[in-house]
């Protein structure tokens, strides 16, 4: 596996830093501020609340995704139920204008003409 710096944000607005290679645990006061090197159990509460709190937060997301899901396929199905009544009405259109066009050719006398 590829060394790599991993930084993650707790609730408290502290940073936490590790690299996977050496395995050291650093703690910045905020993201950007100098880490000093803490032991696992000193930040240990605070990363199972970041957790807890990431692990609602997405179950949140979750839900939202699966109503934003739902709601995109009533739109398709409404998308569809209204492009199927625009081609009907576009038909009864088309067939009246040309009953509408015999009637008027009719009465003008020009329907033999045709």
């Amino acid at each position: 596996m590829k060394e790599r710096e991993i930084r993650v944000v707790l609730h408290d607005g502290s940073e936490v830093i590790m690299n996977t290679g050496d395995k050291v645990l650093y703690q910045a006061s905020k993201p950007g501020a100098i880490p000093l090197a803490v032991d696992a159990d000193t930040i240990a509460d605070d990363l199972i609340l970041t957790l807890e709190q990431k692990d609602e937060e997405n179950k949140q997301l979750m839900t939202m995704s699966e109503d934003w899901q739902r709601q995109c396929v009533q739109a398709l199905v409404e998308r569809d139920n209204l492009r199927r009544a625009l081609e009907e009405a576009r038909e009864k259109l088309t067939w009246n204008a040309h009953e509408s066009e015999k009637i008027i050719n009719a009465a003008l006398g020009e329907g033999d003409e045709k």
